[in-house]
């Protein structure tokens, strides 16, 4: 009953995480297009101020419409660096996931427990090699 009480509490505890995350990842995405649509109408209006008069306010125009466009462009780079380091702690979350597992198998039944103790130490060496890589 325990492991299943466990389980169901790993399987909310990553719910809970994923969903976090997305909504993270939505809402810097969503300042981005926001970001990006006043850089548009800023550049439309300098557009016009520049056919219209030939001078004046017009390089203030530009520099904020391209201000925004740096703001859109950092806001959408900080959201790809939130999906891979959430990417990366499920991996981590998922190998520290498996250590109990194997544990309560080992206890239950020796013969298996054995061979699936053997292969939790197989699975954490490649996970822990490939999160070696990532860093």
């Amino acid at each position: 009953m325990s492991l299943l009480t466990t389980a169901a509490t790993l399987a909310t505890a990553e719910v809970r995480t994923a969903f976090r995350a997305n909504m993270q990842r939505c809402a810097i995405y969503g300042g981005a297009a926001l970001s990006t649509l006043g850089a548009v109408i800023y550049g439309l209006i300098a557009l016009h101020r520049l056919i219209a008069a030939e001078h004046g306010m017009l390089a203030a125009d530009l520099w904020l419409a391209g201000g925004l466009l740096v703001l859109a462009v950092v806001l959408v780079a900080l959201a790809r660096y939130i999906a891979y380091r959430q990417h990366r702690r499920a991996r981590i979350a998922k190998a520290v996931a498996a250590a109990p597992v194997a544990l309560g198998l080992l206890m239950r039944k020796p013969k298996i427990g054995i061979a699936a103790a053997i292969a939790a130490l197989l699975v954490g060496s490649l996970l822990g090699r490939s999160l070696g890589r990532d860093l």
